[in-house]
């Protein structure tokens, strides 16, 4: 699992490549993301999946429980592919594993989660059979009207989470309440509200902080609590994107180094410099989005005779720059700000 609590490693380096020498720092960030349209949280008391569906005929998965239902009855590769969406290929060993007399499962809690319009789900359960129980948790997207299983990687984190504290300690923080003698968790249930707003970026760090420091202790196996529901009205926070970063620069005479994003960045920027022009760069911020890697440039244009500046910024997609104004725009006042940058809609990107 990729590592979760946020990290600012500063590189600091020196480049000498352009007309005059620069120094700059880079920053590993998570502040880029899809803002979070809903989040609910609950809890099951008794409910068990001990009985199975007898073809893929009665299958529909019109909900989480019944796709659970319909993986602990599946029998081929084609029904699992229609659990997952897409074409899976399992042993026949896999299956008699699955399928071993006295398995069954007992479903404790679930959060749904919908980012960028697409709903998710992550559930935790009790795995039970003639080994020893455990609990796992597992993400499941929404496609049209089914269920089906999801790799989804931005909510890994939040995964492992509700894999490892147990459905009393969710329950308590998302019903924003906390117990004394629990001062860490306590803690981290605070550092999760701020103002009463439940805020998802400060939920990820804290409670991963907990599970780092190795003082969390989990049990293989837990029982169920009381049903508890709740949906979070107002909701604060992002789904970070992975591999951001963020470097920006300062003049330095000493400087002696080469950036090679920065060269390939500034090798760009030459088509709209003028005679008599140079290329000074402020900062650039890396990130993925949607497989691809995107760049968001500024830089300013220095006139050598005159000496004014005009500043320009970018975005550089797959090795092509593209046209989009909103996102740029966004990015240009980002000295001046400290909020999230989140995605909205898919390529646009607005703060909070």
């Amino acid at each position: 699992m990729k590592k979760i609590i946020i990290i600012f490693c500063i590189l600091i380096f020196s480049i000498n490549t352009y007309s005059q020498k620069i120094d700059g720092i880079c920053n590993g960030v998570n502040n880029i993301g899809y803002a979070i349209q809903l989040i609910e949280f609950s809890t099951y008391q008794d409910y068990k999946i001990d009985t199975k569906y007898s073809s893929i005929n009665e299958v529909k998965n019109e909900s989480v429980e019944s796709l659970m239902k319909s993986q602990y009855s599946v029998k081929d590769n084609d029904w699992l592919s229609l659990n997952y969406g897409k074409k899976m290929n399992w042993s026949q060993e896999q299956f008699d594993r699955l399928n071993q007399k006295g398995n069954s499962l007992e479903l404790l809690c679930k959060l749904f989660i919908r980012y960028d319009n697409i709903d998710y789900c992550i559930l935790k359960m009790n795995m039970l059979g003639d080994k020893t129980p455990k609990s796992i948790s597992i993400i499941m997207e929404k496609n049209k009207d089914r269920w089906q299983f999801s790799d989804n990687t931005l909510l890994q984190d939040a995964n492992f989470i509700f894999t490892f504290f147990s459905t009393n300690d969710l329950s308590m923080l998302f019903g924003n309440y906390s117990q004394e003698n629990e001062k860490e968790l306590s803690n981290a249930i605070n550092n999760s509200w701020i103002q009463n707003n439940f805020n998802y970026n400060n939920f990820i760090n804290s409670f991963s902080q907990i599970l780092f420091s190795g003082n969390y202790k989990k049990s293989s196996y837990e029982k169920a609590v009381n049903r508890n529901n709740v949906k979070l009205d107002i909701i604060k926070g992002i789904v970070p994107l992975s591999k951001q970063s963020y470097c920006y620069f300062f003049p330095n005479e000493n400087s002696n180094y080469n950036d090679k994003n920065l060269n390939s960045l500034m090798g760009f920027a030459e088509n709209s410099k003028k005679e008599k022009e140079i290329i000074i760069p402020n900062y650039y911020f890396k990130f993925n989005l949607e497989n691809n890697e995107n760049y968001i440039f500024s830089y300013n244009l220095e006139n050598t005779e005159t000496k004014i500046k005009e500043t320009k910024i970018f975005q550089l997609v797959n090795n092509q720059i593209i046209d989009n104004s909103k996102l740029t725009d966004v990015f240009s006042q980002m000295k001046e700000k400290s909020n999230d940058y989140i995605l909205k809609e898919k390529k646009k990107i607005v703060i909070k």
